[in-house]
């Protein structure tokens, strides 16, 4: 099957005017503004550190919103999976979406786990902007709670891509592949390797149980 060919959820859209009610929110409660440390000119402002939905917004220095991500915390905090995103024009071709998820991962320290629905746009986060910044995105098989890994494992990511993007709810396989960016360093049992995916011509190996979200209660 070919990327192209691939249906999709119809592209989604946030509105600005319900990112500035979250900013007020923030500046009212202390949640910035911060230095954004992956580009100068940005600072970010957290609102719902303590609570089930995390907002992370950029803005310049005249607090004109760059962009925004949501999250809802999953796995005792340690997940975050990823909800609405959004770049505003001026602020776009800065790759300030993936930024931001490498912000999460590496700054706040947590595992991002995509949606089981996707747009065009969010799989372009997914499978061409986190890579352009350096970081490697594998597939989570929420059936079989099973990482794959592109490299190691690329005849079972092959099948997984193709099938994140299923139109048709009633297929058995629909809802059941999500992208996940790991935080081992923080997240997974001292030991834990890179051995645990998924190792072509070796059978499969279960990674360590109950570290992403697999959807059952909410499908």
């Amino acid at each position: 099957m070919k990327i192209d060919e691939i249906l999709r959820v119809p592209p989604q859209s946030f509105p600005k005017e319900e990112v500035e009610k979250y900013l007020k929110h923030s500046v009212a409660n202390d949640g910035g503004p911060f230095q954004f440390p992956y580009e100068s000119e940005l600072s970010y402002y957290f609102v719902g550190y303590d609570t089930g939905n995390k907002v992370i917004i950029l803005t310049d220095t005249d607090k004109n919103i760059a962009a925004f991500s949501g999250f809802t915390s999953r796995m005792n905090d340690t997940v975050w999976q990823a909800k609405n995103v959004a770049v505003y024009p001026p602020f776009n071709g800065k790759n300030l979406a993936a930024k931001m998820y490498l912000f999460v991962k590496k700054d706040i320290g947590k595992n991002i786990q995509s949606d089981v629905e996707q747009s065009a746009d969010g799989e372009r986060i997914w499978t061409k902007s986190l890579p352009k910044i350096g970081l490697q995105p594998k597939i989570f098989d929420t059936e079989r709670e099973q990482i794959i890994d592109p490299v190691i494992a690329p005849t079972e990511y092959a099948y997984a891509r193709g099938n994140i993007y299923i139109d048709d709810s009633t297929n058995p396989v629909a809802r059941r592949f999500t992208w996940i960016l790991e935080n081992r360093t923080e997240n997974y049992p001292k030991g834990y390797t890179d051995t645990c995916v998924l190792r072509e011509g070796i059978g499969h190996l279960m990674p360590y149980k109950g570290i992403f979200y697999n959807f059952k209660e909410q499908n």
